[in-house]
């Protein structure tokens, strides 16, 4: 009974380190996943012309450059997790021991870890951030705000990507970045958080304005006397009013459209 007992305690810790071993990385656009470890994984998505380009000629190169990598670094800092070919795309799945191995192999900037050690690294946070609730911007965040609380993580990165966190999304810097999820963000130019937590407020205050003159009017109907009379405002009728001439001025707007180069987004989770 006590070898019966033995076996199943082997057989579940067995279990329990195998658990997140046969991850799948899922996602329908090339992401890079953040690990609550360090440890990066990115998951490409390409269109693949099989009829163009060889599979084993290009899972060949993918693994040369690996080991190319490896081999330098004197460690196995680069893993193939999945290479997969399916109508007519290709989906390559690598993991990383760390950002930075990551930032060499693929030649983008990225960091990973507390914001106290970014600063260490001489990285700034002179930019504007929101605060991020529900996957909504709910407010501008200073810097200073940002911080306060030091050891929070952060993501720090150069390049338009999506990026899965292991955690849940608390700040995010407020240009170039589109939220997705909890999770999940998009790292795209030429948007600004601010302008949509500017659009949010705006409708808003415009909601409580119908609000407040259907109020008015319901009063207004409403305004006869208890004795029966009624105001002299609600007996002019016939009289017609002057309307007031409203002048819309259209302002031109600057294009935009001009590309971003450079930025650094940031992503601060917990």
């Amino acid at each position: 009974m006590r070898k019966k007992i033995i076996a199943i305690s082997i057989l579940v810790l067995m279990l329990g380190l195998c658990t997140g071993c046969g991850k799948k990385y899922e996602a329908k656009k090339s992401t890079l996943f953040i690990e609550s470890d360090g440890g990066v994984v990115s998951k490409d998505i390409e269109a693949f012309d099989t009829h163009e380009y060889s599979k084993s000629k290009f899972e060949k190169y993918v693994n040369s450059r690996i080991d190319s990598y490896n081999d330098q670094v004197d460690s196995k800092a680069i893993k193939l997790k999945e290479l997969e070919f399916k109508n007519d795309m290709v989906s390559l799945t690598l993991s990383y021991k760390s950002y930075k191995d990551y930032s060499k192999f693929n030649n983008i900037e990225l960091f990973v870890g507390s914001i106290s050690d970014a600063i260490a690294e001489g990285y700034s946070m002179d930019t504007n951030f929101v605060k991020v609730e529900d996957n909504k911007p709910v407010s501008k965040v200073s810097c200073n705000k940002i911080l306060e609380n030091n050891s929070d993580k952060i993501v720090i990165i150069k390049a338009n990507t999506r990026i899965k966190i292991d955690g849940s999304i608390k700040y995010t810097s407020a240009k170039d970045v589109n939220l997705i999820s909890d999770d999940t963000v998009d790292m795209k130019e030429n948007t600004n958080l601010l302008d949509e937590l500017s659009n949010r407020k705006s409708a808003a205050k415009k909601a409580q304005l119908k609000k407040t003159k259907k109020v008015k009017a319901i009063k207004k109907k409403n305004s006869v006397n208890a004795d029966g009379s009624v105001d002299e405002k609600d007996l002019e009728v016939g009289k017609v009013k002057k309307k007031e001439t409203n002048f819309v001025f259209k302002e031109d707007k600057l294009s935009t459209s001009s590309q971003i180069s450079d930025v650094f987004s940031y992503v601060i989770f917990d």
